[in-house]
């Protein structure tokens, strides 16, 4: 057991695969530690300054998301080096992102601002799928487990709900 010490503010989010681990912190930092060696490989800091709120790895690429409402793409390039490959900046209509969830052909965010909203991406190009407005009482959207077309979503309202994406309804 090691601790890797390096944020300023709290850990939100959390992944890792065989070689590397990744933590987003609200101090707008990602860390990529070697798993072995508990160094750190790589630091990404939110062009922005906004907290990040969610991390995941992917492939050779790492998903970042942040309270601005952006999905950032690290991609890796060579052991222990990463660029970033793509930035989408957020959009003031649907809100910050809290949450972030991946398979091998989506991506879905989970966004609140007035009312939830979800935006399903392409895996491959991230090109927008889908974007799922719901038209109820604001409630932020903490984690989502996608199991594409099902997605399992926790809420800030003492909720869990099973969503059918492609129906675009509340199953459970």
């Amino acid at each position: 057991v090691e601790n890797l010490k390096g944020h300023d503010d709290h850990v939100w989010s959390i992944d890792m695969n065989k070689e590397y681990i990744v933590s987003g912190s609200w101090d707008s930092s990602v860390r990529i530690w070697d798993r072995d060696e508990g160094r750190i490989m790589f630091l990404y800091t939110h062009p922005h300054g906004r907290e990040i709120s969610g991390v995941k790895i992917s492939g050779k690429r790492i998903l970042v998301t942040s309270l601005a409402g952006s999905l950032n793409v690290l991609k890796r390039v060579g052991r222990g080096s990463f660029i970033v490959e793509r930035f989408f900046p957020g959009s003031m209509e649907l809100g910050e992102i809290y949450s972030l969830a991946c398979d091998t052909k989506h991506v879905i965010t989970g966004h609140t601002l007035t009312n939830s909203a979800f935006k399903i991406w392409s895996a491959d190009n991230f090109d927008v799928v889908k974007i799922i407005k719901e038209e109820s009482n604001e409630s932020i959207i903490w984690n989502i487990h996608l199991k594409y077309p099902l997605a399992l979503i926790c809420r800030d309202n003492e909720c869990l709900d099973l969503y059918n994406l492609e129906a675009a309804e509340c199953v459970k």
